[in-house]
């Protein structure tokens, strides 16, 4: 088969970070070389750091030796990992080189089997699987681009599963070389690119989050059975409550956040789809300036079609499905918030009874009490003649006086104590009705 020959990897690695940064946004970063044959650059774009790194054999004129790209692509993952670069947002690969000319006529045809086989050889090389079959290539300055990405099946691992990768073989040195006047360009387009899919990848996390969490209702299947109308409710029961109001509106206020988030993902995606397209034309009017009829990147402008009846889709559905998540919160805060405060002044109403009941036993005791008292402490005057009463004489007489003083004289401040206390109670119960029926 034929070999690649002076093979070029170009890593373009993009980090979102929300803190200081110290890349300079720069129109043309100077490049700092590593080992032999390698160099990288930082950009800051936006709100994210962005990497490019590049490595290539010595070799330029013999086809490269097996193995090669691995040996490459490890000089860059160590420079990578070097330079501590998260590429949270993404990352796109770029292998170049350019073949030898074939020794006798070919048919276009033909020409364009050896390429793919060599793209899929490289691509498989380079450690990556399942080289799509039915792949179109398009065209950039003279040289044949296949493109090739892969979605995570874990969104929230888009770094280590988003594979974006593209295969530019050129028909000569002089050719590809001239590619070294758009690394800019390429470095802004992916930047776009992973852009995007990162704001889906996090609209996919944030629809997990608002689908399980939809409902305040699923949550809270012991709290409804302190909101009907015929529970009863304590003192604990209602701090309950008071602390399930304060839990719905964090809740609320977590909804609403991500809500926020997803419509902000949408115009992520709107605004860096824009960038992108207004991007490609500008590297195809240029690379046309360059080489006339020789670059066609529609195989690249396939992703704004994607974006547009897929991605942005996807996440206007997601907001339309999950909003009225909102107002069922807010009908539910509503209502949890008004039971609250009913059963606060039912509880309060109830409090406010058993303090005026114990009131009233404490002063129909007290009266009793009272009473009962101050006959005990008179009765000594006239106990004696209550002693020889005839009829009360014939119960006492076999007793001393001392102890028929003391039977009498108990007997008499219980019977004048409750008959103080049941006038009282008397007196009470006739305010307290003529109260409620006024």
């Amino acid at each position: 088969m034929t070999k690649l020959i002076y093979p070029h990897i170009y890593l373009f690695a993009y980090h979102h970070s929300s803190e200081q940064s110290n890349f300079e946004d720069l129109d043309q970063p100077k490049p700092t070389r590593f080992g032999d044959d390698g160099f990288y650059s930082k950009r800051r774009i936006d709100d994210s750091d962005t990497l490019l790194i590049a490595c290539s054999v010595a070799d330029k004129v013999n086809p490269s030796e097996k193995h090669c790209l691995e040996v490459i692509k490890d000089k860059l993952q160590t420079q990578k990992q070097e330079l501590s670069f998260s590429a949270n947002i993404g990352k796109t690969w770029v292998i170049t080189g350019y073949l030898p000319r074939f020794s006798y006529e070919v048919s276009a045809k033909f020409r364009e089997n050896i390429k793919k086989e060599i793209a899929e050889k490289i691509y498989t090389d380079f450690g990556f699987e399942s080289f799509p079959k039915n792949i179109k290539p398009g065209q950039f300055m003279e040289g044949t681009v296949f493109e090739i990405s892969t979605n995570p099946k874990h969104w929230d691992k888009l770094d280590a599963e988003n594979n974006h990768v593209l295969i530019i073989l050129y028909p000569d040195l002089k050719t590809m070389e001239k590619i070294a006047n758009f690394y800019e360009d390429w470095r802004f387009l992916f930047y776009y690119r992973n852009k995007i899919v990162w704001a889906y990848s996090n609209a996919q996390q944030i629809k997990s989050l608002l689908k399980t969490n939809f409902s305040p209702v699923d949550k809270s299947e012991n709290k409804i059975l302190l909101l009907l109308p015929q529970a009863k409710l304590s003192e604990s029961n209602l701090k309950e409550l008071e602390e399930f109001l304060e839990e719905s509106y964090r809740d609320l206020a977590s909804y609403t956040e991500n809500i926020t988030s997803l419509e902000l993902q949408k115009q992520t995606i709107k605004t860096n789809l824009y960038n992108f397209q207004q991007r490609l034309k500008a590297i195809e009017n240029r690379a046309e300036e360059v080489a006339n009829n020789s670059t066609k990147l529609d195989i690249l402008n396939n992703f704004s079609k994607t974006v547009g009846y897929k991605y942005l889709a996807q996440v206007e559905q997601y907001y339309i499905e999950f909003s009225p998540g909102l107002k069922l919160r807010d009908k539910w805060i509503d209502t949890t918030r008004g039971i609250v405060e009913i059963r606060q002044v039912q509880l309060s109403e109830q409090k406010e009874e058993r303090e005026q009941n114990f009131q009233r036993k404490f002063a129909i005791v007290g009266v009793g009490m009272g009473a009962a008292s101050v006959i005990a402490s008179t009765t000594a005057n006239y106990i004696e003649p209550i002693r020889e009463y005839p009829p009360v004489k014939k119960y006492v007489a076999h007793w001393t006086p001392k102890l028929a003083d003391m039977v009498l004289t108990t007997a008499l401040s219980i019977i004048v104590g409750v008959l103080f206390a049941f006038l009282t109670a008397l007196i009470i119960w006739y305010k307290v009705r003529d109260r409620e029926h006024r």
